[in-house]
């Protein structure tokens, strides 16, 4: 990130510039050419002036290249252009813009967000409004399940459209320990992605909805000298069926308590877990059910430089389907050392 100061003082030309390259490979062995090779190109900007700290005009640009050979080759493309105005006078923050991109079909959406700092900095009310496109390479859909096999789809990339995304929420600390985000809203997709499954599990997938519901996050943290708590809580309640795929589970989140002695020995108990996901336009095929997995974990440092650790995981022993077809039974362990440099 690089910056440059005007003679003004107070005031510059703001720039920040990123560019990624990414090579993926992939190949399937029960059929003849299968091999995939993926160049992913990614790119990120923003730039305009910063007046005094307390207000910027800024133009962000994104951009994302897909090019992908070997079987079934195809080029997807999507940019972006957001020019916005950013208002910060005091604890009033204001964020005012609009969202212009263009993959397959040019869409504009507003984007705005506007919130206040209260209490003495220590809490933050916000709410606003976003939409958009977005493309999902072969190297995302692999990535968000592992067992995705792209013989079974006719495309390997997608752009998904979020219609609008209206949303307010809360951040803050109370004290030195405790922390915590809340969010909620309503969205609306277009031709957004769910798992699918083929009748007899073989076969992973993807299904293109769409899907307009209410959500709602709670993250909560407490970090003390002794004692780490985390909470993560997702609640997504669905307005209308999917016509095809594993609609969203209703509530899922992950809680974990640690205690931590002498700045030498960390133990704590850990749970993950979520609700049932109902399977729409797939005959044959089950729903997936809930789960929760209880889990233990122990940390222990020999010296500054080298730890050993343990993690268990599935205590309750039940059936665990963190992607659909794939199924965890019985309890796991893991045993790790740490080295800190």
């Amino acid at each position: 990130k690089l910056r440059a100061k005007s003679l003004r003082e107070g005031s510059f030309f703001y720039y920040d510039f990123n560019l990624g390259y990414r090579f993926a490979s992939s190949s399937a062995a029960d059929v003849a050419d299968g091999s995939r090779l993926g160049h992913i190109i990614d790119f990120h900007g923003s730039a305009g002036p910063v007046f005094r700290n307390r207000y910027r005009i800024l133009v962000d640009f994104d951009a994302k290249v897909d090019l992908e050979s070997g079987y079934s080759p195809s080029t997807s493309f999507l940019a972006a252009v957001t020019p916005h105005i950013m208002l910060l006078p005091g604890h009033f923050h204001a964020d005012l813009g609009a969202r212009i991109d263009y993959s397959s079909a040019l869409t504009i959406s507003p984007k705005a967000e506007v919130g206040v700092q209260f209490a003495r900095g220590s809490h933050y009310l916000y709410a606003g409004f976003s939409g958009g496109q977005q493309l999902l390479t072969y190297y995302d859909l692999k990535t968000a399940n592992h067992r995705f096999d792209y013989l079974w789809m006719q495309d390997m990339t997608h752009v998904d459209r979020e219609k609008m995304n209206a949303f307010i929420g809360l951040d803050g600390h109370i004290g030195n320990f405790f922390q915590y985000k809340i969010k909620g809203g309503f969205a609306s997709w277009g031709g957004r992605l769910f798992e699918t499954l083929s009748a007899g599990n073989t076969k992973a997938g993807y299904a293109a909805c769409d899907l307009n519901a209410a959500y709602a996050n709670v993250d909560m943290s407490w970090e003390s000298e002794h004692v780490s708590v985390l909470l993560d809580t997702d609640i997504t309640v669905a307005a209308s069926e999917l016509a095809m795929g594993f609609a969203p589970a209703l509530a899922s989140g992950s809680f974990s308590f640690d205690y931590k002695w002498l700045r030498r020995i960390r133990a704590g108990v850990s749970v993950e877990g979520r609700t049932k996901r109902s399977a729409f336009g797939m005959p044959g095929v089950e729903d997936i059910p809930a789960y929760a997995d209880l889990g233990v974990n122990f940390h222990y440092r020999l010296n500054r430089s080298f730890g050993l650790w343990a993690k268990g995981g599935n205590l309750a022993c039940m059936k665990i389907q963190r992607v659909p077809g794939f199924v965890e039974k019985g309890p796991y362990g893991t045993l790790g050392i740490s080295v800190i440099f």
